[in-house]
């Protein structure tokens, strides 16, 4: 993102804590929901690449503390010094020296990378509600995504397709039955279309899978899906399925995190605890979606994503993209 577009992000965190202490104070909004949100808001920023992680980070924390000296949190959650940022030259020696981390080129569009992802998570929640019995639960979906949104949208890091992500979430939401009552200080309301894929995914009866998946196919693949970004890579290593589930095991490989290198920095440590989130389209245009999950699968050197539904026999391709943030990659697996 450009300094430009990071110092409207990071204007509007403050805006956001002020607004956020107001709703309190005046407003009487529950303490412990007015922190998810602002946390919520600073998480996407910082995921999106909008701001940096150490500005999110040093707002949630001034946000904290402001809620303490105020009596409105217990005194103890009050951080008298300035937190040690993160950052990329910060390193933990382990065991000796190595060079430098690669640096990352900006992010182009990551506010709608990670929103379509994040979208990609509350419809596969979604799918365990049924519209008729659960009308709220989509409202509750749009008023979740609604912060974020509107901090993109402020700091101008949504272009056309990413605005018109939301909408097209709404207005699906509304084809399928839910209801769908956007929140007062939301992005502005444009006209969605509700999309075909996200509609179909709804209205199928899925099943949730079990933990003791027992795969009916299988096929070991070697797909390079590409680089995140410089030396940490994605690398699809397995296909499983049934009719109700789809696995899929992809290996992430950081070179700093590489068995020949002795440092460990904070980038390489963020890069352990990122959030992957994944999503499929077989080659007869079906959706398959899961929640997220971190890089903790074969001693921590891949990730398992566990999708909703299987393939139907006779599929013989699926296109894949896996994103961390606001990064993905994308490729496609043919049988």
């Amino acid at each position: 993102m450009s300094g430009s577009t990071a110092r409207r992000g990071e204007a509007h965190l403050w805006l956001l804590l002020e607004e956020a202490l107001t709703s309190i104070r005046r407003g009487g909004a529950p303490v412990d929901e007015v922190r998810r949100n602002v946390h919520a808001v600073t998480g996407a920023l910082a995921a999106a690449e909008v701001v940096p992680p150490g500005v999110a980070h040093r707002l949630e924390t001034e946000f904290g503390n402001i809620l303490a000296v105020r009596g409105l949190t217990p005194l103890a959650g009050f951080t008298a010094h300035d937190p040690e940022p993160v950052s990329e030259s910060t390193a933990t020696a382990i065991f000796d020296a190595s060079p430098p981390s690669p640096p990352s080129p900006p992010v182009r569009d990551g506010a709608g990378v990670w929103l379509e992802a994040e979208i990609d998570r509350h419809l596969d929640l979604l799918a365990a509600f049924d519209p008729t019995s659960r009308p709220s639960a989509g409202t509750e979906a749009l008023r979740m995504l609604a912060g974020p949104v509107r901090a993109f949208e402020a700091s101008r890091a949504l272009d056309r397709p990413g605005r018109a992500l939301i909408d097209d979430f709404a207005a699906t939401l509304a084809e399928v039955g839910y209801e769908v009552r956007r929140p007062a200080r939301a992005s502005p309301k444009r006209d969605g279309r509700a999309r075909s894929e996200w509609v179909d995914f709804l209205r199928q009866a899925l099943g949730t899978p079990a933990d003791g998946f027992e795969p009916r196919h299988t096929r070991n693949v070697d797909a390079a899906l590409g680089d995140v970004r410089p030396g940490l890579s994605v690398q699809l290593t397995r296909i499983s399925w049934t009719a109700d589930a789809l696995e899929l095991v992809a290996r992430i490989r950081s070179e700093r995190l590489d068995a020949t290198r002795r440092v460990l920095q904070a980038r390489d440590v963020l890069d352990l605890e990122a959030v992957w989130s994944c999503r499929v389209t077989d080659d007869r245009d079906g959706l398959h979606l899961g929640q997220p999950t971190r890089a903790r699968y074969e001693g921590g050197s891949a990730t398992r994503f566990v999708l909703r539904p299987g393939l139907a026999e006779g599929t013989s391709a699926i296109a894949i993209a896996i994103t961390v943030g606001g990064r993905n990659v994308t490729g496609k697996v043919e049988w």
